[in-house]
């Protein structure tokens, strides 16, 4: 599992007019993806945190990262 904070905000990696391009944080991540896989490892959903810097969202994003990780781990 990989997990990411960014101070981009979640469109801009998720839309397609965007300057990612609409790739999403898997898209973004891809070549450690890959990197993991190549060392027999399989990839888990991954969490990213977005506005870091700018607009914090603190309290929302552990809560969705609890969340993640319950829904991922068990």
């Amino acid at each position: 599992m990989l997990s990411s904070t960014w101070n981009a905000p979640k469109e801009a990696l998720d839309k397609k007019d965007d300057f990612f391009g609409g790739i999403g944080i898997d898209g973004v991540l891809f070549s450690l993806h890959k990197e993991f896989q190549f060392l027999g490892l399989k990839p888990l959903p991954s969490f990213m945190a977005n506005d870091v810097v700018k607009n914090p969202p603190l309290e929302e994003d552990m809560k969705r990262f609890k969340e993640h990780l319950k829904k991922v781990f068990s």
